[in-house]
């Protein structure tokens, strides 16, 4: 049976595991997706309550995960968001 969830804290390690064997070698020697997940959930972008796992028969077997993002470059405007600019007024009042 498939289930899919949102994420408990308990389920981090896990699902680290899985993300580290399913990409170990495939591109190139070792992986570097496994820490790619752990740093996120540090970061100020990471959306916690998007991140959701999959089991299979009541165990582990993937996850997913969101933050937040920012286009930048040359000639290309930044976008904003909302919080952002309430944000910034709030900083600029007297």
């Amino acid at each position: 049976m498939i289930n899919i969830r949102k994420e408990r804290p308990e389920d981090e390690r896990r699902v680290e595991e899985i993300a580290r064997e399913a990409f170990w070698s495939l591109y190139f020697p070792g992986c570097h997706e496994h820490y790619a997940i752990h740093q996120l959930r540090k970061h100020e972008d990471y959306l916690r309550e998007l991140s959701w796992v999959i089991e299979m028969d009541g165990d582990l077997a993937g996850g997913i995960f969101f933050s937040k993002s920012k286009i930048v470059g040359r000639g290309v405007r930044r976008y904003v968001s909302e919080e952002e600019k309430r944000s910034a007024a709030e900083s600029t009042r007297v």
